[in-house]
């Protein structure tokens, strides 16, 4: 098994590295493949322990840009829906690859991810949009969550469980290589 760390461009960013065990590079995985017809996938799904020493599933997803709220309101309301569908697909996938749904994910799906006790684990939705200011990243959130929180419900999910963040941030909490 491949033991290399894990780096992932996307978006003009590099992110990781990440352990081989603690990353799943969902959207170029077979079983995302034998599935992708009309099904919108994220990057990837990290797993992390978070300060407070609990388990945690990143579901990440990079966009260089996104529509603004107010200049173009139609196009922004189509990008929160693809991004939702994306950050949903992949927790589905997800889980049922760790339930053992699709038998072709045994084989690539990293082995931290086949012992998580899911009714434990949190999951956080990450959207990295690379150069977007500090300041507009709280709306997009706020949007983020409103769309995501018939799912946040459902799984009993943090209500803090859906992150913005731009290349500073993803920066900050590890996400990406400083390049500079």
């Amino acid at each position: 098994m491949n033991m290399q760390p894990i780096t992932i461009p996307e978006s003009g960013m590099n992110f990781g590295p990440f352990a081989p065990d603690k990353c799943f590079h969902v959207e170029k995985s077979k079983v995302y493949m034998a599935i992708q017809n009309r099904v919108k996938m994220a990057e990837f799904l990290w797993l992390r322990t978070n300060e407070n020493n609990k388990l945690e599933i990143w579901i990440v997803e990079a966009k260089s840009s996104s529509p603004h709220p107010v200049n173009s309101p139609e196009d922004f309301d189509k990008f929160i829906d693809e991004i939702k569908q994306k950050l949903i697909n992949a927790l589905s996938l997800g889980f049922a690859s760790v339930l053992r749904r699709h038998q072709q994910a045994q084989q690539e799906l990293p082995c931290a991810f086949k012992t998580i006790n899911l009714s434990r684990v949190q999951v956080k939705f990450v959207l990295v949009l690379k150069d977007h200011p500090d300041k507009a990243l709280l709306p997009i959130t706020r949007r983020l969550y409103k769309a995501l929180r018939p799912t946040i419900r459902t799984w009993a999910f943090e209500p803090t469980s859906v992150m913005t963040l731009n290349k500073a941030g993803a920066l900050e909490w590890g996400l990406i290589e400083d390049t500079s």
